[in-house]
């Protein structure tokens, strides 16, 4: 039984209950090779996909062969007891705004985390970008219009989602740190970059032209209603 992959969650239930099971397995391998080449566990590493002692290295076929049965091993995470924990981010927007139509052009990005260790580079980096984009969709274009109890932004022309062109440079720092709850002191990394990417936007257009903006998305429409009103 688990949770299901949701809250950022997926990398520590997972992946803390696979971790447990590879320790499990592990152990099990050390017994069967200790049968095999007469020697304590502590002389025992793996390595090169097969354990080694001082004297002699055996594969994981060669240790399942003479132990006579597969190794089964179960892990388990009980997510409940153990609870979550987050990643932190601050993140920063500059923007570009025409005060005579109420244009936003979003010229650059900063978002920095406070993570525990990066299990995959990647997958990691991937996550912050794919936050950042929905975030800037979510804060300037994204809007779903009802008329009559029906949706009325049927499709991507109405509904407008960020393309490559709306989407500057995004200067990311990852500061990595020995807590966390996940395998090898690892934290998620899922929510954070969305969630403060449309106040960052929102306090950057009130920084250059003075108008603070409540709802989204901030549409020049609303920029250009605010800015009349100041005047």
């Amino acid at each position: 039984m688990d949770t299901g992959v949701g809250a950022s969650r997926a990398t520590r239930t997972y992946g803390n209950a696979c971790y447990e099971a590879v320790i499990k397995a592990k152990q099990e391998l050390f017994s069967a090779a200790t049968q095999i080449l007469a020697a304590d566990h502590g002389e025992f590493i793996i390595a090169n996909g097969g354990v080694s002692s001082k004297k002699k290295w055996l594969s994981y076929g060669e240790i399942v062969k003479a132990n006579g049965a597969s190794i089964v091993v179960e892990g388990h995470y009980h997510n409940h007891e153990i609870g979550p924990q987050a990643s932190m981010c601050a993140q920063m927007a500059e923007v570009e705004v025409d005060p005579e139509s109420g244009e936003i052009k979003l010229r650059r990005f900063a978002s920095v985390h406070h993570a525990g260790k990066v299990l995959n580079p990647l997958l990691h980096n991937g996550q912050i970008d794919g936050g950042i984009v929905m975030g800037v969709g979510y804060a300037l274009t994204e809007e779903l219009l009802f008329a009559d109890g029906k949706v009325t932004t049927l499709h991507f022309g109405d509904y407008k989602i960020p393309t490559i062109r709306d989407i500057p440079q995004l200067h990311k720092v990852v500061l990595e740190t020995s807590v966390g709850r996940g395998p090898y002191n690892s934290m998620s990394i899922g929510e954070t970059p969305i969630i403060t990417v449309a106040p960052a936007i929102a306090n950057a257009v009130y920084d250059a032209v003075g108008v603070s903006i409540k709802s989204i998305p901030l549409t020049a429409e609303k920029v250009l209603a605010g800015i009349k009103q100041l005047r």
